[in-house]
């Protein structure tokens, strides 16, 4: 029994450095590490929960919104990978705390963009 838990808490540990990666990933200068990044946010918030998706991961997407701008493909895979974040977010209705991220895309100069965040 020992010899299990050690082997599901090292799956947790290597889950937990992994999903760091990807959020230290998102602050990257390197456009394709940002968009291997941006499509694992459900993984993220998965492991996150719903209160600290709300709380912490949500602001700073809404902060990565201004730096990826002139990238209207990882604008689009953003704004794709919103509305995954609704299922988890819906566990503690915290949905409305998408509102700020999907104005700003909803704002954005590109039409294909604007489509994809309503």
């Amino acid at each position: 029994m020992a010899e299990e838990e050690r082997a599901e808490n090292q799956d947790e540990i290597d889950q937990i450095s992994t999903i760091a990666l990807y959020i230290d990933d998102l602050s990257s200068e390197d456009p394709s590490a940002k968009l291997h990044s941006i499509k694992k946010l459900e993984s993220i918030a998965n492991l996150l929960g719903p209160d600290r998706t709300a709380e912490e991961l949500v602001p700073m997407l809404t902060e990565l919104i201004d730096k990826i701008d002139c990238n209207p493909e990882l604008m689009l895979n953003l704004a794709d990978q919103l509305g995954v974040l609704t299922n988890v977010l819906k566990i503690n209705d915290h949905v409305m705390t998408l509102v700020d991220p999907l104005e700003v895309l909803i704002a954005n100069d590109d039409l294909s963009v604007r489509n994809k965040a309503i």
